[in-house]
């Protein structure tokens, strides 16, 4: 196995530095060479314990050239550490010793430009605060570097833009508070008319319950005269009834004595004359059929007896065609 080598250009070194380096660790290198043939030699061989025991033996040695080359490096690398820090602190001081004067010369330096620095910062100031009287937001950050023609134009512009926001908000507020006004009394007008709706609601309502009122009285009026009427007309009706009575009973006792009467002289004529004279017997009946229309009445009364009287002549025209 070939041992690697490390190229001292890769790292920046000087060639005289890194042989002083290498030389260290030359030696640790040799004894990995030496043991190179003794590790060849064992990997050939087939395993038994002896070649394990010889494996465990050259490996504990490789270990040993190992931690010494783990040496080497500490103690190398620890001083060049320190070395490094020894470096620093050569740095450190030096700036120490720089800085302050530095810095006093910087300030010398930056004298009139620090002086302008804070002029600006003060007219910054002075100015911001001018422009938040009129509400700017956000303030510029450039107000000091402005110059004082144009500070007055942007200052000037500020409180005019403040002055018509302002006009605005209350031009606006009074347009608000008239509109408000105008909602209150458009409020108002319709709560009226809607009571006064109310009121001629509530008036036609009463003024309907009492048309009500007096149709139901009117209607009651009514039955109750239509009830009069009807005792009236039903007691005119009976009495009428009781006279037709009256006369129908009155007419049939007058037939009843008119036809007894008439029969006892037919039966005497016919006693004395029973010669069967039958043109005297058509002309009987003839006379009889005439009076069913001779006669003409107007009361309920007459037509009823007349009606009824016209049923007689029937009866005896009907007796006479028998016999």
């Amino acid at each position: 196995m070939e041992l690697m080598t490390v190229n001292p250009t890769e790292y920046g070194l000087e060639s005289t530095k890194a042989k002083e380096i290498s030389e260290l660790f030359i030696p640790m290198l040799d004894k990995m060479k030496d043991l190179e043939e003794d590790y060849n030699d064992i990997i050939k061989k087939d395993i038994t314990e002896e070649v394990c025991e010889e494996a465990k033996k050259l490996r504990n040695k490789y270990v040993k050239v190992r931690t010494g080359t783990a040496e080497v490096h500490k103690k190398l690398k620890e001083f060049y550490l320190k070395g490094g820090r020894f470096v620093d602190g050569w740095k450190n001081a030096q700036i120490m010793a720089s800085k302050g004067n530095e810095d006093k010369l910087k300030e010398i330096e930056k004298h009139y430009e620090n002086i302008e620095k804070e002029r600006i910062q003060t007219v910054q100031a002075s100015r911001a605060k001018d422009l938040m009287k009129y509400g700017v937001n956000p303030i510029p950050d450039d107000l000091g570097d402005m110059s004082e023609k144009f500070w007055g134009i942007f200052l000037s512009g500020a409180k005019t833009n403040h002055e018509l926001l302002l006009k605005t908000r209350e031009e606006a507020a009074q347009k608000a508070k008239e509109e408000e006004e105008k909602v209150k009394a458009e409020r108002q007008r319709v709560y009226k008319e809607n009571e006064k709706l109310r009121a001629e609601a509530a008036e036609k309502e009463a003024e309907r319950k009492k048309e009500l009122e007096f149709q139901r009285f009117r209607e009651a009026e009514l039955h109750a005269e239509n009830r009069r009427v009807q005792a009236e007309n039903q007691a005119k009706l009976k009495k009428e009834a009781e006279e037709r009575k009256k006369l129908e009973d009155k007419i049939k006792a007058q037939k009843e004595a008119e036809l007894k009467a008439k029969e006892e002289e037919e039966a005497r004529i016919q006693a004395d004359l029973n010669k069967g004279d039958s043109e005297k017997v058509q002309d009987l009946l003839k006379d009889l059929a005439e009076l069913k229309s001779k006669y003409e009445f107007k009361s309920n009364v007459n037509k009823q007896m007349y009606t009824e009287v016209k049923s007689i002549l029937d009866e005896g025209i009907r007796c006479a065609n028998f016999k």
